[in-house]
C-alpha cells in the first residue's frame, strides 16, 4: 500500500477505466478474473480518497465522432487480420459512457462523473486561455 501511495502521489488524478479496457489481463491469465479488476478499480477509488486526487472515469475513445472512428476502424480492417480486428473492436473500439461504467462500479458513479466533468471544465478552460493567449 505505500508504495501504490507512492506511486499514485506523482500524479495529478487517477482514472479508472471500464474493465473491458482490461480484459487482456483476464485473457492472458494475468488475473483470475474481472472481479480482480473490478477489485482495482476500488483500490483506486479508495487511493484517491486517502491521497486527495481526483479520480476520473476514462475509456479508450479515440474518435470526436463516429465517421472519424468508422474511417479508421476500416483501415485497421485492412491491415489486421480476422482474429485482431476482433480484439481491436473488442478492445478499442467499444464505447463506454459514465452510465456504462457506473453499471460496473455504482457506488463511485457520481463522485466519478462529478470528478470527471470538473476535470473536463478545467481542461477546456485552459485550452481556451492558451489558445488566446497564443493567437496570432
Amino acid at each position: 500500500d505505500d508504495e501504490l501511495k507512492r506511486l499514485a502521489a506523482f500524479y495529478d488524478y487517477l482514472e479508472i477505466q471500464p474493465i473491458c479496457n482490461n480484459g487482456f489481463l483476464v485473457e492472458n491469465g494475468v488475473v483470475k478474473d474481472e472481479t480482480v479488476l473490478q477489485d482495482y478499480n476500488r483500490r483506486i477509488l479508495a487511493l484517491g480518497k486517502t491521497l486527495g486526487k481526483r479520480v476520473v472515469a476514462a475509456s479508450d475513445v479515440h474518435f470526436e465522432d463516429d465517421v472519424t472512428e468508422e474511417k479508421f476502424a476500416g483501415h485497421m480492417r485492412s491491415v489486421l487480420d480476422d482474429d485482431d480486428f476482433s480484439l481491436y473492436k473488442k478492445r478499442f473500439i467499444d464505447k463506454k459512457t459514465y452510465d456504462d461504467i457506473a453499471a460496473e462500479e455504482s457506488a463511485a458513479y457520481s463522485t466519478v462523473r462529478r470528478r470527471s466533468l470538473k476535470l473536463e471544465t478545467a481542461v477546456r478552460r485552459e485550452i481556451r486561455r492558451f489558445a488566446e493567449e497564443n493567437s496570432e
